[in-house]
């Protein structure tokens, strides 16, 4: 389902942004209802949406989530606006390169002096990195 916060500090455009994303996003969820009710709602002439670049770094974003329907959702959706803004493939492939080089950060323990662990490394966070690697076999 589609939910947006809106914050009341935010300008009419990054909402506006916000929620175009949110809304291109949604033609691409694995519930074929969603799909249906996004796909309607993007082609009401009185929301005026419309693709633009700006679209592909929120969506990114939930590229490297680790909820694999939102991963899924996410890559179809940049990958559909590729398609037509196809200018805008080596930005978003730099961005995404450098998404899955900063997931693939591995947190190491915490030490004492003498090399003792004090804390064990935080579970590393694959799922993260997952999104990137299916993203880059599409089309």
């Amino acid at each position: 389902a589609l939910s947006i916060m809106v914050y009341e500090s935010e300008d009419v455009n990054t909402l506006a942004n916000r929620l175009s994303t949110a809304v291109w996003m949604s033609k691409f969820d694995v519930d074929s209802n969603v799909q249906h009710a996004a796909t309607a709602l993007w082609s009401e002439p009185a929301c005026q949406f419309r693709i633009h670049p700006g679209i592909c770094d929120g969506l990114l974003l939930h590229v490297v989530c680790a909820q694999e329907q939102l991963q899924s959702a996410a890559s179809l959706a940049i990958a559909n606006i590729l398609e037509e803004l196809d200018d805008c493939i080596g930005d978003v492939l730099e961005k995404l390169m450098n998404l899955y080089i900063k997931k693939s950060d591995v947190p190491k323990p915490i030490l004492d002096e003498m090399g003792r662990v004090l804390f064990e490394a935080p579970a590393d966070k694959w799922e993260q990195r997952t999104g990137p690697a299916v993203m880059a076999t599409l089309r």
